[in-house]
């Protein structure tokens, strides 16, 4: 059964420099369900993350949390602990190769809510940017869809 859910996303990038890492918090409104054995959390972009018309939908599993974008900004993101995981990502303005390096996550699984954090290295065209974190909470609100 398809759920409205108020989404949290916050994510947290490696400052350059030195500098002071910079985070980026979005809220939204967008679906949560499950299927197979799996939880699904879908929303649409924002403007303001310069990804307007853009959909995510984020797959989470026991062994894997897998988040896949489509519209004015295409890819895929896998996140396995311990592993590496090459991917293209491609916009409106050009594409470029990532590299994912998960260094660890955690998913809490509750009745009205889904959560998970993830920790994890990137790398743009083979240049590391860091060490990067990622939260997502779907909190299921009254009613379905």
């Amino acid at each position: 059964m398809k759920h409205k859910a108020i989404i949290t996303v916050k994510g947290q990038m490696a400052g350059e420099n030195g500098e002071a890492p910079q985070t980026v918090e979005l809220v939204t409104e967008g679906i949560v369900y499950e299927k197979e054995g799996k939880t699904y959390i879908t929303y649409h972009e924002s403007e303001v993350k310069g990804m307007d018309g853009t959909r995510t939908l984020i797959k989470v599993a026991p062994e894997k949390i897998v988040i896949s974008r489509t519209g004015t900004i295409n890819s895929q993101m896998i996140f396995e602990a311990g592993k590496r995981n090459d991917s293209y990502y491609d916009t409106q303005y050009g594409g470029f190769t990532i590299s994912i390096h998960t260094l660890a996550y955690q998913v809490a699984c509750e009745d009205q809510a889904v959560a998970f954090h993830v920790l994890y290295e990137l790398d743009f065209n083979g240049a590391p940017t860091g060490e990067n974190s990622l939260s997502v909470r779907a909190e299921k609100v009254e009613g379905r869809n």
